[in-house]
Parts: structure tokens; sequence; C-alpha cells
């Protein structure tokens, strides 16, 4: 071979030597751009899938606050509600009992009430005892229960009170009593689940 063909045989094999050379290093530097990439790839995936996932539960957490916060908003509102329909309730009854007290039929429960409390006294000693704003039907249930009756200096809303020494017992069935142990003791049950 001559000179010529030597520089041109050897300049090819140092070209083709080269070329695999450069491209054995581009590959490899490709395979590590992948690998890099594939690892940045997942590891954003990764935060971007922890982040999703905080703002989630901070999201949820904040509509759970929000919630809660209406909830007990509607509680409160509920509540007032309640005492308000209790309230006019119970004024509803004052006025009721106010009005019966004025009826004629008032006096014969009045009657009704003493007689009963005279026949459980049997022969003990009782004091029968008219509410300050009944006064007005004393002098008649005297003479129909034949029986002296004390008129109290307090109003307490009609009803009767009587007391047994003998026995140590206090009878009070006067409305403002009943009506106590009954607001004492109300429980509305109203509204769509009766709570």
């Amino acid at each position: 071979m001559k000179m010529q063909e030597k520089l041109q045989h050897f300049y090819k094999v140092s070209l083709e030597s080269a070329q695999e050379e450069a491209q054995k290093e581009i590959e490899s530097y490709e395979k590590e751009l992948e690998d890099g990439f594939a690892s940045y790839k997942e590891d954003k995936l990764r935060q971007e899938e922890t982040n999703r996932k905080t703002e989630q539960e901070s999201a949820r957490r904040q509509i759970n606050k929000e919630i809660s916060s209406e909830q007990i908003e509607l509680r409160r509102r509920l509540s007032v509600c309640r005492d308000e329909c209790k309230q006019q309730l119970f004024q509803e009854v004052e006025q009721k009992l106010k009005d019966y007290r004025k009826d004629p039929s008032y006096e014969e429960y009045l009657f009704g009430k003493y007689k009963k409390v005279l026949a459980f006294a049997g022969d003990d000693t009782i004091e029968l005892i008219l509410s300050s704003g009944d006064a007005a039907f004393a002098k008649s249930l005297e003479k129909k229960l034949a029986h002296a009756i004390t008129v109290s200096d307090e109003d307490f809303g009609g009803g009767i009170r009587a007391v047994i020494e003998a026995r140590n017992i206090q009878i009070d069935d006067s409305f403002s009593s009943m009506m106590e142990a009954e607001r004492q003791s109300y429980i509305y049950e109203g509204g769509v689940t009766h709570e």
C-alpha cells in the first residue's frame, strides 16, 4: 500500500473509531439525561402529589371548620327560636289562665279542688288558702264548703293552697306553682327531626 492509501485508511479508521466513541459518548450522555429526566419527572410528580394532598387536606379542614362554625350558629339560632317559642307558649297559657279565672266555671273548679282537699284532710284541721286575685270568690266558697277560707296577701295566679298542720302537709295546687313546674320540665320537641 502506498502512503496515500495508508493515510487514507488510517484517516478512515480513526474517523470511524472517533465516530464510534462519539456515538457511545452521545448515547451515554443521552441515557444519563433520560435517567436524570425520569428521576426529575418522578420527583416533580411526587412533589405535585404531595402538594395536591396537602392542599386537599387544607381545603377539607377549612370546609370542616366552616361547617362546624355554621352548625354552631344554626344551633344557637335554633336555641333562640326554641326559647322564643317556649316563652310565647307560656305567655299564651298564662293569658288563657287569666281568662279562665274570669269564667264562671272557675269558681266550680276551686270548689271541686277544696272539696278534695277537705276529704283528704278528714278530721284534721286544715287551712284553706285562696289567691288574693280570687278574693271575690271567698264568701261564696265559704258558704258552699261550710269552711273558713284565708285570702292570701300573695296573688299566686289562681288555684288553691292548703295546710294540714297536724300532718305537716302543705298542698300547693296554685297555677303559678304548676306553671313554674312546667317551665322547669318543659322540653320543646319541634322542628323537622324532633330533636
